[in-house]
This record gives C-alpha cells, sequence and structure tokens, in this order.
C-alpha cells in the first residue's frame, strides 16, 4: 500500500517552534523550585540519617543511657528510611485496557508514525497499542533513572478518535504529542515534568512502613505510644514536605501550560493551524458520542446481544444528533466567511479554573496561539482509517475484545439488527424535530409538586392555534437556547464568585462590559432574574401543552383522560424519584470526598456519613416497596422491553447502612444505586414517549373522537412518594472545614498555619531532649531539621 501521508507547510518561519521567552521564564522557575525542593527534601533525609548515626554511637559510648540512645536512634533511622525509601521505586504504566500492534500487522501506520516522529525531532515511539477510548498519548515508565536515561516513550492510539477524524487531523494530534519530545529547547522541561512525577510520588505515597506505623499505634499502650511520638514526626514531615512541594507544583502546573502551547506549535509546523483546532473541536461531539455508544452497546447486551461495530454506531450517533439538535456544527466546525487566519471555532470563556492549578489551556487560547502565524494548509478529506491496514478488520476485532469477558458468550447482532435498534432509540417520539429540542435532557415535571400542578384542571376545548404545529413554534427553541446560554453564564459567574475559577487574564468580562469583583453578585442576580422569568415562560407552555392535550382527552372520551392521565402521573414518578435519588448520591459523594480528605474520620464525621447514607438509601428502599403498587399499560411495557416493572427493576436486598457497616456500605453502593436509577430513567423516557405519542395522536384526531378507538387500561403509580421539585437540591459542601484544612494545608492560611504548628513542636521536641542528645551543631541541616520539623 502506497503511504498516505498529509501534507504540511512547505514553509515555515523558524520561530514558530522556538522556545518562547515565557517557556523559558517558566521553565527555569520551575526548575528552581525543583531544585530547591530536592536540596530540602536530601539534607532533611540526611539530617535524620546523621542523628541515627550520632545516637546509636552515643549508646555504645555511655552504657548507663545506652538503650534510651539506642531507641533515639533507631527512631532517626526510621524517620530516615521512611523518606529515603520512596525515592527508590519504578512506577509501571497500566497497560490492562491496552492492545498492542507491531509493524509487521500495520507497516504503513508505523511508517507514518516513524515519519512524524523524525520530522518533529522526536524519539520514535516505542510500541504502540490501541485503546477505546476518545484519546492520543505518550506515556511510559517512571523511575529515578529517568532523570539521567529518558525513558523510551510508547503511544496510545484511541480508535473512537479516529473514527472522527480525518488524516490531517490525526497527524495534527499525534504531532502535538510528539511536540512534547521533540526540540533540544524544551529539555529543561521535559527534565522538570519528568521530576515532578518523581517528587509527587515520593510525596504521596503509602506503603508497609505507613502499616507498621498504624499496627504500632494501635498495639500493647506499652509499645503503642512509641509508635504515636513517629506517626506525630512523619506527620510533620509530611506536612512541611508536602507545603514546599506546593509551590514545586504551581510552578510545574504554570510550565505545563506552555508547554502545550510549544507542543501545539510544533504541530503546527507539520499540518498547518486548522488541524488541530479542528480536531479538538470533534473531540467534544466524540466524547458524547462515543458515551452514547457504550450506553446503547450495554442495552444492546441486556436485550441478548453484542453489536459488531461501535464505530459505526459512533458515527451515526454523530450525525443523529445533528438532525435531532438542528445543530449543522455539531461535531464539524464552522467554515471561515472571509479571512481564514482571523476564523475562530471556538468563543472565548468568561472563566477557566485557576491560571495556578490550570495545567491545560482552554482551547479558544490554544486556537488564538495556533493562529498567530497562521499557515494555511488545505486538509485531507479521507478518514484517518486510511492510514490502517483493514481497518474494517481492527474495528470488529476490538469490538469483539470490548465483550470478550462477558460469560456465557452474546450471539453478534447483525448490522441491520443494530441499526435498526439505533433507528428505534433516536426515532423517539420525544427525539422529533418538531418539540425544538424541549424534551432532550430537560425535566419537564420537576416544577411541580404534584401532577396536578402541570395542567389547567378547567381545561377548555383547545382552539385551532393549540391543535397543531403551532403549538411548539419556533420562539420555544430559541427561549431554550436562551435559557443554556444563561445558564452557562450563571455557571460561570458562581465559579468566579465562589473561587473555583478565576476570569481569563484577571479580567471579567460580561456582556460587552468588564465587572469589578464586588459587582458579580449584581450581576449573579441579573441572570437569576432573566433566568426566573424565562423559566416562568417555559412553564406556561409546558402546562399549555398539558392543559391542550388534557382537553383532547376528554373529548375523546372512551378512558382517554383517565389514560393520559397516569402516563402524567408516570413520568412525574419517574422523574422526580430519579432526580432525587441522584442528588442524595451526589451529597453523599459529596460528604464522603470532604470528611475523607485529611483520611482519618472522626465519630461525628462518621455519624454525617451514616445519616446521609440512610437518606440515600430510604430512597432506594422506597422505590423497591413501591413496585407492587405500580403497574403499567401494555404499551408502555412493550416500549420498556420488559414483562413488568418489577422484572425491570431486579432485585434489591441491599442491608441499611449503620456505623458498624459504613465502610462496607460505601464500597457497593454504587452498584446497588445504578440499577436502581437506570431503571427509573429508562421508566421516565418511555412514559414521556408514550405521553407524547398519545398527545399527538389526539391532536391529530382533534374532532374525530371515534379514530382514537378505546383507550388502553391506565397505569397506576403510588399513591405518595418522595417528589423532589427544582430548588429543592441538597445544599454540598464547597470547601473542607478549618481543621481538615489545617491538615491537608488547603491554602496559603492553613498551609501556613500548619508550618507554624510543626515549628512549635520541633522546638518542643528539642526543648524535651534530655542531655543524652547530640549537641546541637549549627549547621544549615540541623536549623532545617530543628525549625521544620513535622
Amino acid at each position: 500500500m502506497e503511504l498516505k501521508y498529509p501534507a504540511g507547510p512547505q514553509a515555515y518561519p523558524e520561530e514558530l517552534i522556538k522556545a518562547t521567552s515565557s517557556y523559558k521564564r517558566h521553565a527555569w522557575i520551575a526548575l528552581l523550585a525543583l531544585l530547591g525542593f530536592v536540596a530540602f527534601y536530601f539534607s532533611l533525609s540526611g539530617w535524620f540519617a546523621w542523628k541515627a548515626y550520632a545516637l546509636i554511637r552515643a549508646s555504645l559510648q555511655a552504657p548507663h543511657q545506652a538503650l534510651w540512645l539506642f531507641l533515639g536512634g533507631v527512631a532517626s533511622g526510621f524517620v530516615a528510611l521512611f523518606m529515603l525509601k520512596a525515592i527508590w521505586f519504578v512506577k509501571r504504566s497500566n497497560m490492562s485496557d491496552l492492545t498492542e500492534i507491531t509493524k509487521d500487522e500495520q507497516p504503513e501506520l508505523f511508517a507514518f508514525l516513524y515519519r512524524l516522529a523524525d520530522e518533529a525531532r522526536a524519539p520514535r515511539p516505542r510500541k504502540v497499542f490501541l485503546s477505546a477510548r476518545v484519546n492520543a498519548a505518550v506515556f511510559y515508565d517512571l523511575s529515578l533513572l529517568n532523570l539521567i536515561f529518558p525513558s523510551r516513550k510508547n503511544l496510545e492510539i484511541g480508535l473512537p478518535l479516529v473514527n472522527v477524524l480525518n488524516a490531517s487531523e490525526f497527524k495534527a494530534v499525534l504531532a502535538h504529542e510528539f511536540g512534547h519530545f521533540a526540540q533540544r529547547s524544551m529539555a529543561v522541561g521535559r527534565w522538570v515534568y519528568v521530576a515532578q512525577q518523581i517528587a509527587g510520588h515520593v510525596v504521596a505515597k503509602r506503603d508497609s512502613l505507613d502499616g507498621f506505623l498504624r499496627s504500632l499505634s494501635s498495639f500493647d499502650i506499652r509499645v503503642a505510644w512509641v509508635g504515636w511520638i513517629l506517626s506525630l514526626v512523619v506527620w510533620a514531615i509530611r506536612s512541611v514536605v508536602d507545603t514546599f512541594f506546593k509551590l514545586v507544583l504551581a510552578a510545574e502546573r504554570a510550565l505545563s501550560r506552555e508547554m502545550e502551547f510549544q507542543a501545539d506549535k510544533v504541530s503546527v509546523s507539520l499540518t498547518g493551524s486548522d488541524a488541530l483546532i479542528h480536531a479538538l473541536y470533534r473531540c467534544q461531539s466524540a466524547d458524547m458520542a462515543w458515551d452514547r455508544t457504550l450506553a446503547f452497546a450495554n442495552a444492546e447486551v441486556r436485550a441478548g446481544r453484542v453489536t459488531a461495530d461501535l464505530f459505526e454506531i459512533q458515527s451515526l450517533i454523530i450525525a443523529k444528533l445533528r438532525e435531532i439538535l438542528d445543530d449543522p456544527t455539531f461535531g464539524e466546525p464552522a467554515q471561515p466567511q472571509g479571512d481564514p487566519s482571523q476564523h475562530r471555532v471556538f468563543q472565548q470563556q468568561m472563566v477557566q479554573p485557576s491560571r495556578m492549578w490550570a495545567s491545560h489551556p482552554l482551547n479558544h487560547e490554544r486556537e488564538f496561539n495556533a493562529k498567530q502565524i497562521y499557515l494555511p494548509v488545505p486538509l485531507e478529506a479521507c478518514s484517518a482509517w486510511t492510514l490502517f491496514r483493514d481497518a474494517e478488520s481492527l474495528k470488529l476485532k476490538t469490538c469483539a475484545e470490548m465483550v470478550a469477558a462477558i460469560d456465557p458468550p452474546l450471539p453478534v447482532a447483525s448490522r441491520e439488527e443494530s441499526l435498526a435498534a439505533l433507528d428505534a432509540e433516536y426515532g423517539r417520539e420525544s427525539y422529533q424535530r418538531v418539540y425544538k429540542g424541549r424534551y432532550l435532557a430537560r425535566p419537564v415535571t420537576r416544577y411541580a409538586h404534584v401532577a396536578s400542578e402541570l395542567y389547567a384542571a378547567e381545561a377548555g376545548a383547545p382552539d385551532a392555534t393549540t391543535t397543531g404545529t403551532e403549538l411548539y413554534p419556533d420562539s420555544l427553541r430559541a427561549d431554550l437556547q436562551q435559557m443554556d446560554r444563561l445558564g452557562e453564564e450563571k455557571s460561570q459567574l458562581l465559579a468566579i464568585q465562589d473561587g473555583v475559577a478565576k476570569a481569563v487574564d484577571g479580567v471579567i468580562r460580561f456582556r460587552g462590559r468588564t465587572l469589578k469583583r464586588k459587582d458579580v453578585g449584581a450581576a449573579l442576580q441579573t441572570v437569576e432574574s432573566e433566568m426566573k422569568a424565562l423559566d416562568t415562560r417555559i412553564v406556561a407552555h409546558d402546562r399549555l401543552c398539558r392543559s391542550t392535550a388534557l382537553a383532547l382527552a376528554r373529548t375523546a372520551r372512551s378512558g382517554w383522560e383517565s389514560y393520559w392521565l397516569g402516563l402524567l402521573s408516570l413520568v412525574h414518578y419517574a422523574e422526580h424519584m430519579q432526580a432525587n435519588i441522584a442528588d442524595a448520591h451526589s451529597a453523599l459523594a459529596n460528604v464522603v470526598s470532604m470528611v475523607t480528605a485529611k483520611r482519618k474520620v472522626n465519630d461525628d464525621e462518621r455519624n454525617r456519613l451514616q445519616s446521609h447514607a440512610m437518606e440515600l438509601y430510604r430512597l432506594l428502599q422506597e422505590v423497591n416497596a413501591a413496585r407492587g403498587s405500580l403497574t403499567l399499560d401494555d404499551a408502555t411495557l412493550q416500549r420498556l422491553g420488559s414483562a413488568s416493572w418489577s422484572a425491570l427493576l431486579g432485585e434489591f436486598n441491599l442491608v441499611a447502612p449503620g456505623l458498624g457497616n459504613i465502610g462496607d456500605w460505601l464500597n457497593v453502593i454504587d452498584s446497588w444505586m445504578r440499577p436502581v436509577a437506570g431503571a427509573l430513567g429508562q421508566l421516565r423516557r418511555t412514559a414521556l414517549d408514550q405521553l407524547l405519542e398519545t398527545e399527538r395522536r389526539l391532536r391529530e384526531t382533534a374532532g374525530n373522537a371515534d379514530a382514537m378507538g378505546d383507550a388502553p387500561a391506565a397505569p397506576n403509580v403510588p399513591k405518595s412518594y418522595s417528589s423532589f421539585t427544582t430548588g429543592q437540591e441538597r445544599p454540598l459542601q464547597k470547601k473542607l472545614d478549618w481543621w481538615s484544612r489545617f491538615q491537608v494545608a488547603d491554602g496559603w492560611g492553613p498551609g501556613a498555619a500548619r508550618l507554624v504548628v510543626a515549628g512549635a513542636l520541633s522546638e518542643a521536641f528539642w526543648a524535651w531532649a534530655p542531655p543524652w542528645a547530640p549537641p546541637r551543631c549549627g549547621c544549615t541541616t540541623d536549623w532545617i531539621a530543628r525549625s521544620f520539623l513535622k
């Protein structure tokens, strides 16, 4: 086969790929911070090793105090060992979900990769692996030797990413990855990056020595006190090391952003300014479509068959979502109108995560960087799959490996069966364009505490303007899109207000004007007021739709009013219970993350965990207890593909959470919660489709009651259940309490406080030190240990 290698720029200015002054500045800052950290760490480790030697030596020279001197030496030696043992490690890459391919299997692909790596002046990949992720990455094993001898790099190629890119975009993505290791001018950055990972591993590592300390501390009181003292010393050491490492990490994160910009420029030099930006844009739809593809595949597995080609399903889902959303730019970058160098695919965002911790630039920043020196290169129309030999067989093999663990094996559905199932899924009533997107992933009944609030009880006879397509006007789509925009503005303003994010470049830009931080609250009130007014209009439209349907059902007679009311109640029940369970689960996860941040949980926190766990358990048990009182009509059951609601729900025999089993309970709750929430989600979507189809039929046969025939038996829901209206969301803890922040040094204030406490402990330790302790030498390491022992 002829090598298909997309063209790049015929020439580019050399300064394009040269390390910028900003990159060099951040690289040297990060390097100095890292060298300072390394010097401090080894000085402290060496000081404890010297103390161990001095105390043990003194025990041989002072027999009457030999035991205490020897114990002091052993303790100091333990601390030195604790610090130095973390340095000797080898971190292996996790390749459990990767499949290696060889040059013999894919000669054209390897020729493409080798040529690209050579042009990027980067080392060729040692091994190449395929994955079922929307991803491309370079990875490698990590050890202390990598500071001297660079580790050979492996390349991961995610086939769901390949599936959405053309050959030029695929080349651009890989050129970016090779660009991280391309130039000599970036060598300092690479060294800092590797060293930072090693230092991070040293700081975070927990192993058998930690287990030994825990065991010693819980032993007999006559021995446990030794473990308590050592644990306090170890905590103090970790505290100060972690505090210093935060400075290193902040510098490295700033450097990492510059490294991304530099790697992007390498990609631009090889593929032009547009290919990488188009690839970034396609990644968004690729992620969404692949998640939906996996959900579809799981549903097919539950139906007793497996899908042969998930990549075809992913492509079809992108096309279907483009049609359903009525958005021609979904998964397809908009073409420039006018000067292509000024065309922008990504819009500037109001906020971004704090730059101190943001390792990757935002997409609009990357686009600006890529087009500062604009290099136009026509993009190849052919798919990236053309770079693979026998791509169709590779797709089928990859998909087969994804379901190989299913036991017993399931039959493979034919292409026709899979496409029919996909058409049925995305041809559902709620996905029809006539509804202008009103029922796409949006709550329908959450504004009403009870189902009867969803319509006007005395709905009169509908007029002609509410029985045709005019019931869902184009203005509805405009309202929904505006609500999405307002929701995004609100989330960004809240992020700034809560300190979770900061404004791009430090300037808060809101609707064409610049805000001061004190004005954010007023802007947020403006947005919320507009959202409330818009929501009132959308709710009024919903009530009009339901009231119209009720009036038509009464006119149709033959049980249609009862049947329609039953379907509406079914949607209300499923939507409220699903939302309530999801919110309780989110609140529990929030509590878990907050109380475990410092690794140890006290009794009050354990009680708080148990309380939130019990609330989630109560809701799950409520759904389980109501399975007998919830009955479905035949049409809804047929849509569900289940014999009954109880069969779809499955068994539920999870025990209640208590203080004695809370740890084990938290380990298994997700596996019990997901099936219940999933069944409620299926029920909601199915009941909504049945409701909308019934309403459509009622509109189409308005004035002809006989055309509807007799209504099916109405579904029934429990008489009472835990409704969950919008605004009832459980409050989430956004910041750790002061004690937790102190222990984990979350923020400069708590971090400084922890340093002060550690210094006080150090002075107290030396004030207590018996006269046989070796004299203070006054050297730098002795001063550091005394001042920062913690």
